[in-house]
C-alpha cells in the first residue's frame, strides 16, 4: 500500500515512467484520487555533483531568467504594498533572483544544494548564499546569517524535486513574516498537459517539459494540480492559498487562459 505525499491517503499506480537520464529504469507513477497528487519514488539523485553545463545553460538564458524575476518582483511588491523588503531564495540557481532583488532595494538571502552553482551566485550579488540543502536544521544552524524573518520568501522549482513536500514547507514557514508571502513555483499540471501524457509516446519519448509533464521522473517526484496544492497549503500547512494568478508570459497570465482552464504553476501563500 502506498499512502499519499499529501494528504496519507491510499494511493494506486497510473503507469510506468521511462527514466531520462537511465534508459534502463522504470518508475511507477502513484496517483491519489483524494487530492489529485502524482508522484514518484526514483533512486536518491545528488544534486552536489559537478555539473560544468548548469552554468552554461543558465549564462544562455541568463536574460529570460532576470526578466522573470523581474516581472515576479513586480507582482509582489504590488501584492504585499511595499517598495522593498527581505528576500529569501530557496533554490537560488545562479543567484539571478537575488540580483534583482538588490536591484530593487531588497536585501537577498539565497540557499543553493549545488557548490558549483553557489560560487557562481555569490558572484551575482553581495547577499548571503548558503551551500546546502535547505532543512529545519540547517535553519536553526544559520539563524545568525539568515537573520530577521523575510517579506518574500521564493522556492522556484524545487517542490516538485522534495521527497517530504509538507515537512519542506513546514520547515521554511518559520522565516516568513506574518504579512508576507510564499511563492512556489513549480511544473503546472493541468487537463491539457495530463491529457497529453495519456499519449505513451509522449510521456516516455518526448524530450521537452514543454509538451511531456512527465519528463525526468529521476528528479521531478512530484506533480501537483491546483487541487493538491490547495490540500497542502490549507489541509496540511493551515495556511491560506492565495487567488493571486501570475505568469510570466502575457498569454496565460490572462483571463481567457484561466477560463480555458490552463494553469500557470505560481502559488502564493500566505499565514493571513
Amino acid at each position: 500500500m502506498n499512502h499519499c505525499r499529501i494528504c496519507q491517503q491510499q494511493a494506486e499506480t497510473l503507469f510506468s515512467l521511462s527514466a531520462s537520464r537511465n534508459s534502463q529504469l522504470e518508475l511507477p507513477l502513484f496517483y491519489c484520487e483524494s487530492c489529485a497528487a502524482r508522484y514518484t519514488f526514483p533512486p536518491e539523485f545528488d544534486y552536489d555533483a559537478p555539473d560544468q553545463g548548469i552554468i552554461d545553460y543558465y549564462q544562455k538564458h541568463c536574460d529570460y531568467i532576470v526578466g522573470r524575476h523581474t516581472l515576479l518582483f513586480e507582482f509582489v511588491e504590488k501584492l504585499l504594498h511595499i517598495n522593498a523588503g527581505r528576500f529569501f531564495d530557496i533554490g537560488t540557481g545562479a543567484g539571478y533572483s537575488m540580483r534583482v532583488a538588490e536591484e530593487r532595494g531588497w536585501t537577498a538571502v539565497g540557499v543553493e544544494p549545488s557548490r558549483i552553482l553557489v560560487d557562481f551566485a555569490r558572484k551575482q550579488s553581495h547577499g548571503i548564499v548558503l551551500q546546502g540543502i535547505f532543512s529545519q536544521e540547517m535553519w536553526h544552524q544559520q539563524q545568525a546569517a539568515l537573520g530577521e524573518k523575510f517579506d518574500y520568501i521564493l522556492i522556484d522549482n524545487v517542490l516538485e524535486h522534495v521527497r517530504d513536500p509538507v515537512g519542506f514547507l513546514q520547515a521554511a514557514l518559520p522565516l516568513l513574516k506574518t504579512n508576507g508571502v510564499m511563492v512556489v513555483a513549480i511544473p503546472p499540471v493541468d487537463w491539457f498537459r495530463l491529457l497529453l501524457t495519456r499519449i505513451s509516446f509522449i510521456r516516455n519519448r518526448c524530450r521537452t517539459a514543454r509538451w511531456n509533464l512527465f519528463y525526468d521522473p529521476e528528479q521531478h517526484v512530484n506533480y501537483f494540480s491546483r487541487q493538491s496544492m490547495r490540500t497542502l497549503v490549507e489541509n496540511r500547512l493551515g495556511l491560506r492559498l492565495l487567488d493571486a494568478r501570475f505568469h510570466h508570459s502575457k498569454l496565460l497570465k490572462g483571463g481567457l487562459a484561466a477560463r480555458l482552464g490552463f494553469e500557470t504553476g505560481y502559488y502564493f501563500i500566505s499565514k493571513l
